[in-house]
Formats: C-alpha cells, sequence, structure tokens
C-alpha cells in the first residue's frame, strides 16, 4: 500500500509541475533524451528570457566575425565548452562566416522567432532553436546552454542562412494553399 501512496505523490507533483508551464519533461523534439522528473529539477527560461539568451549570443558571433577572430566569442563560453575547444577550433569552425564577412549586426533589432519550446536534455544542457525572420536568407539557429554559477553560458552553437525562395504570385509554383495545387 505504501508503494502505490509514493507512486500517486510522485505522480501528482509531476502533474503539478508539468502543467505549471515552468517545467519541461518532454521528448526533445532534436533527438536527445529529456532529463528524467526527479534527476533533474531546473527552472526553463521564458520565452522572453530564450530570447535574451539568442540575442546575446548572436551578439557576441556577430562582434567576433567584425574582429575577424572568435576571441570575444570564446572568452564568454562556458567552461564546459572550453575544455573541449580552443580559439583556432571556433575560428575554423566559422572561416566561412568570417572570410565573407557576413553580417549579422541587423539581427539585434529583431525578436528571435522561437520554434520549439526550450528544454533541458538529460545532459542538463537547456536547447533554444529557431530563425530569424529575416531576408532573403534566414538566420536559423539551435544554442544550447548550461547552468554555471547561476547563470546560463552557452555551450553549444549552430546557425544557418537558408535562401529562401521568391514565390511569384503569378507563377504555376505550387504553394501551401491547397486551392493552388
Amino acid at each position: 500500500m505504501k508503494k502505490g501512496v509514493n507512486l500517486f505523490v510522485v505522480i501528482f507533483i509531476a502533474l503539478l509541475i508539468g502543467g505549471s508551464g515552468g517545467y519541461y519533461f518532454g521528448k526533445s523534439r532534436i533527438n536527445e533524451t529529456p532529463a528524467p522528473f526527479p534527476k533533474l529539477l531546473a527552472v526553463i527560461p521564458s520565452i522572453y528570457e530564450a530570447r535574451n539568451l539568442v540575442n546575446n549570443s548572436m551578439g557576441l558571433l556577430s562582434a567576433s566575425i567584425r574582429q575577424g577572430s572568435m576571441k570575444l566569442f570564446y572568452k564568454n563560453i562556458s567552461g564546459y565548452w572550453k575544455a573541449r575547444t580552443n580559439v583556432k577550433d571556433l575560428d575554423r569552425s566559422f572561416r566561412r562566416f568570417i572570410s565573407t564577412k557576413v553580417d549579422l549586426t541587423s539581427l539585434g533589432k529583431l525578436k528571435p522567432v522561437i520554434v520549439r519550446r526550450p528544454c533541458i536534455t538529460r545532459g542538463g544542457s537547456l536547447v533554444i532553436e529557431g530563425f530569424y525572420p529575416t531576408r532573403p536568407y534566414r538566420v536559423i539557429f539551435r544554442q544550447r546552454y548550461r547552468r554555471e554559477n547561476g547563470k546560463w553560458k552557452l555551450s553549444g552553437f549552430f546557425i544557418q542562412l537558408h535562401k529562401i525562395k521568391k514565390i511569384n504570385p503569378g507563377s504555376s509554383q505550387k504553394t501551401g494553399n491547397p486551392a493552388n495545387r
């Protein structure tokens, strides 16, 4: 009988927390194992806070690209990531952005669109995915953060510039409108 009561209490608490919107233990949509309920109970930032994290990280990337080196970016990443990389590795990873002098400064004025609810992985990383609604290239991102000294610090970064196709209103191309199919 005691086991049944304990299980009920755990399920009840999980339902209370899960319904509050402040915690997320559901399956991650990027093929990662989510954090199990009892192991990790970390508060996930609000969408507003997640946007600020993303904008700050993009600002660091933009400044580093303008400087031609990832030194500033490296200085601000998590200790976890610093232990696994160095400035030369980051310079190599972002060499196309640096060599073509991709200008991301305008992103600071935009609100990033968060496409999936931020989640915490089993390893303790916060994952934020989304894009900036820019043209002619959409800036797609996936950023990872780890909690260090009470703050979220960048621990992984994916960025892609995706060319948006221009659809002419009079063309015979298929669109999302079923009437045009």
